[in-house]
């Protein structure tokens, strides 16, 4: 299924730290976000970073929506991502939730 690959490339990107695969620039990091208040300027890198990353290492998406809030009580960031398919009549929805105690 088209859009389980999209969402399991959109995780990688999301939890791969820079440095950590192939590619020293793939990947968000986004555990090192985990104590961030909403907010923060820090916090609003994360969306313009996640949308750099989609730009350059999805481009099969062809638009895509990035949200992205915290909660310092739960030690959680959480994402959530609209996107449309390039070429294709395919449209999803990818949400993400990482909290400390998952980790």
């Amino acid at each position: 299924d088209v859009t389980e690959a999209i969402n399991y490339d959109l995780k990688s990107v999301l939890l791969t730290s820079k440095g950590e695969r192939f590619d020293k620039n793939f990947g968000v990091g986004i555990k090192q976000y985990l104590f961030e208040t909403q907010g923060s300027p820090k916090l609003g890198s994360l969306r313009r970073e996640i949308d750099r990353q989609i730009s350059i290492y999805m481009p099969w998406l062809s638009q895509f929506n990035t949200n992205v809030r915290s909660s310092i009580e739960k030690q959680a960031v959480y994402v959530d991502i609209k996107y449309k398919v390039n070429n294709a009549n395919i449209v999803g929805h990818f949400n993400l939730s990482v909290e400390l105690s998952s980790i």
